[in-house]
């Protein structure tokens, strides 16, 4: 994440550090706020909300709660760091059903695992800016599976 964060500051130098908010700016500290209700204030204010999924998320109830949240207020960016075939093979448990349910069925998500296009931060950095920046025409789709 760091790595598409430096290529997002070089795509959008205009951009400034509180224009960016991860898992690592929440205040754990804090006894009066709940680290969700800090990241959904974050959310709530946010343009886009990129979920970079792998085996771990899925087995993170916060982690799936936060992908059902991105996708209700319409700003999920899907990004799968692992093949998402074999996220789609995950024992449903928890709150992991819909993400899990999303791979099986061949959802989109931009492909970020070994050897794929968005696994080059510049190329992830790109699409996010462009979605962000309300230019989603440099996205392109990945190809929609054949039917049997």
């Amino acid at each position: 994440m760091d790595k598409v964060l430096a290529e997002l500051r070089k795509l959008r130098p205009e951009l400034l550090a509180e224009d960016f908010f991860t898992q690592r700016d929440i205040d754990e500290t804090a006894v009066d706020e709940h680290w969700m209700t800090q990241w959904l204030w974050q959310a709530q204010g946010s343009e886009v909300i990129p979920c970079f999924v792998d085996r771990t998320y899925l087995e993170s109830g916060p982690c799936c709660k936060e992908f059902l949240a991105a996708k209700k207020l319409g700003k999920l960016i899907l990004i799968a760091l692992d093949e998402p075939e074999e996220m789609g093979k995950v024992s449903a448990s928890g709150h992991n059903g819909p993400l899990v349910n999303h791979f099986m069925i061949g959802g989109q998500c931009l492909l970020a695992s070994g050897g794929q296009k968005y696994a080059d931060p510049k190329e992830l950095a790109t699409v996010l800016s462009n979605v962000w920046m309300g230019d989603a025409t440099e996205v392109e789709p990945e190809p929609e599976p054949d039917e049997p």
